[in-house]
C-alpha cells in the first residue's frame, strides 16, 4: 500500500490511518501511483462497524477525483488571470 502512495502524501495517509484507530472514521484525499505509473487523486472515507464474532469490519468509499482536481486547478488559474487582468486595467486606467 505506502510503495503506491505518493511519497509526500504517505505521513498524511499514515497520520489518518491512526486516528482512524482512534475515532473510528477516516476521510482523506491522497495520491495513488496506477499500473500505468500515472499519478490519479483518491477521496477516501472509512468508518468502523461494530464487531461481528470479534472481527473488526469497516465499510466505506473510494472514489477517484482527478477530474475534479483538474478542473479546481483550471478555475484557480483562471481566477488568477481574472484578478491579473483587473488590476492591470486599473493601473492602465490610473
Amino acid at each position: 500500500f505506502d510503495e503506491r502512495l505518493h511519497p509526500d502524501d504517505r505521513a498524511a495517509v499514515a497520520a489518518a490511518l491512526e486516528k482512524r484507530l482512534e475515532t473510528g472514521t477516516m476521510a482523506i484525499e491522497y495520491r495513488w501511483r496506477c499500473a500505468d505509473g500515472s499519478y490519479r487523486h483518491f477521496f477516501d472515507q472509512t468508518v468502523e462497524l461494530p464487531p461481528v464474532d470479534g472481527r473488526r469490519r469497516l465499510a466505506g468509499t473510494f472514489m477517484d477525483v482527478s477530474d475534479r482536481k483538474i478542473l479546481e486547478t483550471q478555475l484557480i488559474q483562471a481566477q488568477k488571470m481574472d484578478a491579473l487582468g483587473q488590476l492591470t486595467g486599473g493601473v492602465a486606467h490610473d
